[in-house]
């Protein structure tokens, strides 16, 4: 039966010819990325070579062998791909299928494509960073020197509107497909709740007797996939199915053997790597776990990473379709239908959640100062842009004026994020590229590290030791002894030690224009940190000299370092993750992927940010005043030298700081001298028209300055009299007002004196015996008379009897009453 595409073949190359730019919507299983660039190769009116852009490098890599089948031609002559690590053409490849990463390489080669005539953009929803850069810049290459340029976007799931409104003036087409009906299944609310490993081995080992063609069961990565087939091979209902894994961290062996036509069903367990482009034939059964590893950006580690989410509705219509490829087909769906309302539509564009820098890194290297320099589908957030402006401007990639400087156009050949590339680029400088290609490569991807043991590295550096576990795992040939005894995931291992060589390539192009100026007498290990310290500047941290285990970050954050980090103990160190976390109602920032540095290497690459200051403090053992210089890398602390004793203005009000702050206590600051502010609190109140005011903050803190005035030391001052500077400051007037009206004694008329209590917030008393009131007819009074005192009767035990303001009452009414039973429990006392 013939594709659907070929029915619009005519339409197809004339549209594109006519308007150079061409929308072509057509479903799975047109046959669109196969037949498209075979009609416009046919139509021979094409200039240049025919380039399909893919999203993954299996699809390209599948899709070029196909249509060679179909032409009965070599793989690599007429039809070829080029992907990462791999470059399968020839002078003789007219159709090339490669990823968009790649045709953004060119784009930095040869600003001006000269070699392409045609630029395919096939499976474009899903909307990759470097396929809406490549497009943008593709568009507007041809408004300028390429008008010869011919651009087609291809999709499945196209919004044939959006893009070509956007690709105005653009010829649009839009395909029928060929799809059988797939029944669509959703698994039960215990089902959902399952492991999805073991949810997706139960429902096989129960779909399959109602199917009889192959499996594909959709996973998020390669940990979920081998999880999967393990589930499945216990199951005995399974046993005569050949299962395979299919990721795009497999080999090229393995992933032919997964789609390789054989006599027996199979059971592919995919990562949505089979969710488009890739055709696997005779699929009529078709499992989905519902996740998918998306790539968003990750604050912690200040770069983009895949992280497991739930896939969208129309993702989960293109993972359905693949059943009915062939015949009619089942799908189940391991989410229960009620979750399935609650799935986005479809995905958001990279570009509005990844970070740009990269981007717009690779935009500078292809001639483009800012993004506002292109037209976009879906324009970035102007904070987004930024940030990456600021962020390359932090790495020396661009200058002030936002022109691409000597190292930003080294660091956009390097196929890693700018930090990283930053990093590598001086680890070719500093004679560590190897190394640095390790660190690199193992950020990258997932967590080397799988348990929780302290790591242990001479040189306090997690870098040394994660470079050190890879070589030796490389070593033992990634054993699982060599990776159990290391801590490190052995997947995680190997993917990491072969990006680091796919990066030697990239090296040795810069290599020559960046020789190798490191020192021999210095260690592998500083030289690692220092290429690091370039990379992450803003990741610079000090111990707090107060703290054992807090260390300052710049911009006055505080933060932990992890504490199986290498680096524990470090008074410097510069730390390449920093991740955020709740404790509480509070946050806090956790450090890790760190080593320790040395001021002499920080000062040594950013002398602009170190300033120094003269200070005065007090010596921490003998809180005596000293003088000293804090040398700081932008606002934190690295280091302090003692200089001399601080000069005698200073040292005093460093002395008095620590009475004022409330750290020490001045000793004769005691009962009787905040009795006596009490007592000017009472008058205050009492008697405002004196105008005899209390103490405020202000007051105090110039009264504590003149009492450690020419001391020497905290002890020196602690000692010194407090009450006589208190009175100098009201002065002899003020001092006799309160003497007299607000009098800490009374005279009794016996002679005896009473001493009068003035509690805060209360009415000033006193205490005295029913004899000593002999004479008193009426209350005493004070502050001019204005405040009676609340009088505390005691009978000569010193027992309270009354509490009164009117004496006078209490000698008419309360005394005659109480005064048979004291005499007879007191009989030697006078009773009047």
């Amino acid at each position: 039966m013939p594709l659907p595409i070929l029915e619009k073949k005519t339409e197809i190359t004339e549209k594109l010819l006519a308007e150079r730019r061409l929308a072509l919507a057509a479903p799975a299983g047109s046959g669109k990325s196969t037949q498209v660039p075979q009609m416009l190769l046919e139509c021979g009116k094409i200039k240049g070579l025919i380039a399909v852009l893919q999203p993954r490098r299996l699809a390209a890599r599948m899709l070029a062998k196909r249509i060679s089948q179909e032409r009965n031609s070599e793989l690599g002559k007429e039809t070829g791909y080029r992907v990462r690590l791999e470059d399968k053409t020839s002078r003789e490849t007219k159709i090339v299928f490669e990823t968009d990463g790649i045709l953004l390489r060119d784009l930095i080669r040869d600003p001006k494509l000269q070699k392409y005539g045609c630029i395919i953009f096939d499976e474009f929803h899903e909307r990759h960073i470097a396929s809406d850069i490549a497009l943008a810049a593709c568009l507007e290459l041809q408004k300028k020197s390429r008008p010869d340029l011919l651009i087609a976007v291809m999709s499945a799931t196209l919004d044939i509107k959006k893009i070509s409104s956007y690709m105005a003036p653009c010829g649009t087409v839009i395909a029928e497909g060929r799809m059988y009906p797939v029944a669509i299944k959703y698994c039960d609310s215990i089902s959902a709740k399952m492991p999805i490993w073991e949810s997706a081995a139960k429902a096989a080992a129960m779909l399959t007797k109602q199917t009889e063609r192959h499996t594909l069961i959709f996973m998020p990565g390669a940990y979920e996939i081998n999880r999967t087939i393990e589930e499945l091979k216990k199951r005995p209902a399974l046993n005569d199915f050949q299962i395979n894994a299919l990721h795009g961290s497999m080999r090229n062996e393995a992933q032919d053997q997964a789609l390789a036509e054989t006599g027996r069903r199979k059971i592919i367990v995919s990562t949505n790597i089979a969710e488009t482009s890739l055709t696997i034939d005779g699929v009529s059964l078709v499992i989905d776990s519902g996740k998918a590893r998306i790539a968003r950006y990750d604050a912690s580690r200040a770069m983009n990473i895949l992280s497991i989410e739930k896939i969208t509705k129309a993702s989960a219509a293109q993972r359905a379709g693949r059943a009915g490829r062939t015949g009619p087909g089942l799908c189940l769906r391991l989410w229960t239908e009620f979750e399935n309302r609650a799935l986005k539509p479809d995905s958001e564009p990279e570009l509005l959640r990844l970070d740009l820098s990269e981007a717009l890194l690779i935009l500078k290297a292809c001639g483009y100062k800012h993004f506002q320099d292109l037209s976009w589908l879906d324009m970035p957030d102007s904070r987004d842009i930024e940030k990456a402006e600021a962020l390359l401007a932090m790495l020396g990639a661009a200058d002030k004026n936002g022109e691409l400087t000597a190292n930003g156009r080294s660091m956009a050949w390097l196929p890693v994020p700018p930090r990283h590339a930053r990093m590598l680029l001086e680890g070719i400088r500093q004679g560590c590229a190897a190394e640095c290609s390790l660190i690199a490569a193992a950020a990258q991807g997932k967590q080397i590290w799988i348990n929780n043991k302290q790591r242990e590295n001479d040189s306090y550096s997690d870098l040394s030791a994660c470079a050190s576990a890879l070589r030796q795992c490389e070593a033992e040939n990634f054993s699982f002894q060599a990776c159990e005894r290391l801590g490190i995931d052995r997947n995680a291992a190997r993917e990491a030690c072969m990006l680091a060589k796919s990066l030697s390539s990239s090296i040795e192009n810069i290599k020559a224009s960046n020789a190798p100026e490191c020192n021999a007498l210095i260690s592998p290990g500083k030289r690692l940190t220092t290429a690091f310290l370039t990379a992450f500047p803003d990741r610079i941290a000090a111990l707090i000299p107060s703290s054992e285990k807090r260390y300052a970050l710049p911009g006055g954050r505080k933060a932990s370092l992890d504490q199986n980090s290498a680096a524990n103990g470090a008074k410097i160190i510069v730390a390449g993750e920093a991740l955020e976390k709740q404790t509480g109602k509070s946050f806090d920032i956790i450090l890790s992927n760190a080593a320790a540095a040395d001021y002499e290497s920080i000062a040594e690459i950013f002398p602009h940010e170190i300033n120094e200051k003269i200070i005065s403090s007090l010596d921490k053992e003998t809180l005596s005043p000293i003088t000293q210089k804090n040398t700081y890398y932008k606002d934190i602390l690295l280091k302090s030298e003692r200089m001399g004793t601080a000069k005698k203005n200073i040292s005093s009000e460093l002395i008095a700081e620590e009475f004022i702050s409330g750290r020490h206590k001045l000793a004769f600051w005691n009962d009787e001298t905040e009795e006596w502010l009490a007592r000017i609190d009472f008058l205050s109140k009492a008697c405002p028209d004196f105008g005899i005011e209390p103490l405020s903050d202000e007051d105090i803190a110039l009264i504590i300055n003149d009492i450690c005035s020419g001391a020497k030391s905290v002890s020196d001052a602690k000692s010194r009299q407090v009450l006589p500077h208190l009175k100098d400051w009201y002065g002899w007037e003020k001092c006799r007002i309160i003497e007299e009206h607000a009098p800490a004694r009374m005279k009794m008329p016996n002679g005896r004196k009473a001493r009068i209590k003035y509690p805060k917030n209360g009415e000033p008393y006193l205490e005295a015996k029913i004899q000593d009131l002999y004479g008193f007819k009426e209350t005493p009074k004070i502050a001019a008379g204005r405040v009676p005192l609340v009088i505390h009767i005691l009978a000569p035990s010193m027992r309270p009897v009354q509490v009164t303001k009117d004496l006078k009452s209490f000698w008419s009414e309360s005394y005659p009453k109480l005064k048979p039973a004291l005499a007879r429990r007191y009989p030697k006392h006078k009773w009047l």
